[in-house]
């Protein structure tokens, strides 16, 4: 028996909502298992509002796979472990931020850049000392850096701190 449009589309969006709930839940497992389901059931529609719901869930379930699985970056030089500090205190993992970024430094790594993320990182971790310290060293080493921080808005919170405004005087 062959489901009207209307009572497909009922259906289809009842489960769709359940699976997104459980995603915003960040319940992946099950919602994966929600999202493999409704593309199985309704893979073979002909109608385009059903095939819309089914590609949802498709970019849904791949979500919740790469949640489920994460994929291992190696890291083997101190760019490869640079480029993963920011890519974690951008993505707001700032452990693992401070992990790379530690590393580097024990490695005897003089990137000044290193230093002013060390200072975002500080700032990010409520260390308003650190973030003073780390920013000094990194504009005292590279200058250019002062204008970097002037537009960071990481910063904008500092505006109004002499200590932070007195290192970005050019």
């Amino acid at each position: 028996m062959e489901l009207s449009e209307e009572n497909e589309l009922k259906l289809i969006t009842d489960a769709f909502t359940n699976g997104v709930v459980s995603f915003r839940k960040r319940q992946y497992k099950e919602a994966l298992s929600v999202f493999e389901k409704i593309i199985e059931d309704h893979k073979d529609s002909d109608h385009y509002s059903i095939s819309e719901v089914v590609t949802r869930s498709m970019v849904y379930k791949n979500i919740c796979w790469n949640q489920l699985n994460p994929s291992k970056i190696e890291l083997h030089d101190e760019i490869d472990y640079l480029n993963d500090g920011i890519f974690n205190l951008n993505a707001g993992h700032l452990d693992t931020a401070h992990e790379r970024f530690t590393y580097l430094l024990e490695k005897k790594y003089e990137d000044p850049y290193l230093l002013y993320l060390l200072s975002i990182l500080s700032l990010k971790q409520n260390n308003l000392a650190s973030c003073l310290d780390y920013l000094h060293d990194a504009v005292g080493k590279d200058k250019s850096l002062k204008i970097t921080a002037h537009n960071e808005p990481d910063f904008d919170k500092l505006a109004d701190i002499p200590e932070f405004t007195s290192l970005l005087e050019l």
